[in-house]
């Protein structure tokens, strides 16, 4: 019997199994396999797309910083509550100046103060 070279007898090993899973795996079968994979890296995406949007919008309503001066009460618009939601409570004050809103912490009316 003749003695091979070590790296001869792993090359050939890698090479038969390379040839059996050939044999295993046609054409046809591979492009279903591309087809399921590339369905499931889409549907991943959208799920990682539609949990980033919803976890947006939740905190559309919220408050990051305070507007601490006076706002003249003939300039208000609109106030709104912040929603349960947010991180800090607050409210978002809307006037001809600022359409998309103050954020305050308080509002005081006539004397009182609302929290």
């Amino acid at each position: 019997m003749e003695k091979y070279p070590e790296e001869f007898l792993i090359f050939s090993r890698v090479k038969d199994a390379r040839e059996k899973r050939a044999e295993l795996h046609t054409p046809a079968e591979n492009m279903k396999m591309s087809r399921v994979f590339l369905v499931l890296g889409f549907i991943m995406i959208m799920a990682l797309y539609t949990d980033a949007e919803t976890q947006a919008m939740q905190y559309e309503d919220c408050c990051f910083s305070f507007f601490t001066g006076s706002i003249p009460a003939e300039k208000i618009l609109n106030v709104k509550k912040t929603g349960s939601h947010c991180p800090q409570q607050g409210f978002i004050v809307t006037t001809p100046k600022f359409s998309s809103g103050l954020c305050v912490r308080e509002i005081s009316v006539q004397g009182q103060q609302e929290s």
